[in-house]
């Protein structure tokens, strides 16, 4: 990721950043994929936090611990899916040469309400950059 810039000028959805560059339909791809991943990693912070446990019964403690312990462990798993499947991506956007950046401070939200990263080479970066600050 690379940092952001809070003074740029120009702004456009993050739909629109991959227009006119080669294999824009998979840089696109690649960009709502890893935005997904993020939704559903913060949807299941939020189910960890509201998950329904029943009250401690002191002549029962088990039934707390064991749905604690579910609890947990399904949590645990659905974490280990989402990060295989950020390595998946990070693999696949390496072996095309290029990286995700972070352009969120020139973006504006698309219809989905998420901001889309950049996917591309170093040069596509800087040149967008140049797009952004003229």
């Amino acid at each position: 990721m690379i940092l952001k810039n809070k003074h740029m000028k120009k702004i456009l959805k993050g739909s629109e950043l991959h227009n006119g560059l080669s294999e824009k339909e998979i840089r696109d791809y690649f960009s709502i994929a890893i935005y997904d991943i993020y939704q559903k990693e913060l949807n299941m912070l939020n189910i960890k936090e509201t998950g329904l446990i029943p009250n401690y019964d002191k002549n029962n403690p088990y039934d707390w611990s064991i749905a604690i312990c579910k609890q947990t462990i399904k949590f645990e798993e659905s974490k280990l899916k989402y990060l295989e499947q950020r390595r998946a991506l990070s693999i696949l956007i390496r072996e095309k040469g290029w990286k995700e950046y972070d352009v969120s401070d020139f973006t504006l939200a698309d219809a989905n309400g998420g901001w889309l990263g950049f996917i591309g080479t170093d040069e596509e970066y800087d040149k967008l950059y140049e797009i952004f600050n003229s």
